[in-house]
């Protein structure tokens, strides 16, 4: 029962002690992501990553700790922009991807206009597979 008591102590103090301060967001996760990575290269003898991981981490503990919330949240901001950019391409890349065997892609060489064009095969099974009249989707039988 002592054990809880000084457990329930502690975590008060805590919070009491983070009254105010900036606390942890995605950009700290981010940084301490790749100071982990940092760490990991860092076994094998490149001691940049272990000076540069020490660095994130003391950075990430002066944005932690911060008591100014507005800066903060602006260096969050900013980063979330860039992740939003980076997870769009990527989305634009994977479905772009996806579809290469269904469809082949064209770029007009005036505009820059892109024309996704079927393929034979995909041609042939959306040809195939039409609606009748109930609306249903048969195989044209």
């Amino acid at each position: 029962m002592v054990a809880d008591e000084r457990w329930y102590f502690m975590k008060e103090k805590l919070q009491r002690f983070m009254w105010g301060r900036y606390g942890n967001d995605r950009f700290n996760q981010f940084l301490m992501i790749v100071a982990l990575v940092c760490l990991a290269l860092s076994f094998f003898g490149l001691r940049i990553f272990y000076v540069l991981a020490l660095a994130l981490l003391v950075y990430v503990y002066y944005r932690m700790f911060s008591r100014n919330m507005s800066k903060r949240s602006a260096e969050n901001q900013w980063y979330l922009k860039k992740e939003m950019k980076v997870r769009s391409w990527w989305q634009r890349r994977k479905k772009l991807f996806a579809g290469h065997r269904d469809y082949k892609i064209f770029k007009c060489p005036k505009c820059g206009q892109k024309l996704r064009v079927p393929t034979a095969e995909n041609a042939e099974r959306n040809l195939s597979a039409r609606p009748d009249r109930t609306g249903r989707i048969t195989n044209g039988k």
